[in-house]
């Protein structure tokens, strides 16, 4: 399959930032999401934020991106989730 019309160099550092509910693994389910479709999972950085209300979080997920495909695989994978509210 040919490569997806992207504006994108690859390889590139990618942020993710995935909005959701707190207290329900959502920190987990992200990190072992990009764990899966990352080839570096060591290199990931994931920074975790609460909402001044404390009704939400954000992870923000820093990783080295490889392809359009990769990406669509990773954003597929975090909206399909029941407890995101948003990826970004």
């Amino acid at each position: 399959m040919a490569e997806q019309k992207t504006n994108f160099t690859f390889p590139c550092t990618f942020p993710i930032k995935i909005m959701g509910l707190p207290n329900v693994g959502l920190e987990e389910f992200v990190k072992g999401t990009l764990e899966e479709h990352v080839e570096e999972p060591t290199s990931i950085d994931i920074k975790v934020r609460e909402s001044s209300n404390g009704n939400y979080i954000s992870v923000t997920a820093t990783f080295t991106a490889h392809s359009k495909e990769q990406l669509d695989k990773i954003y597929r994978k975090m909206t399909a989730h029941k407890h995101v509210k948003m990826v970004l």
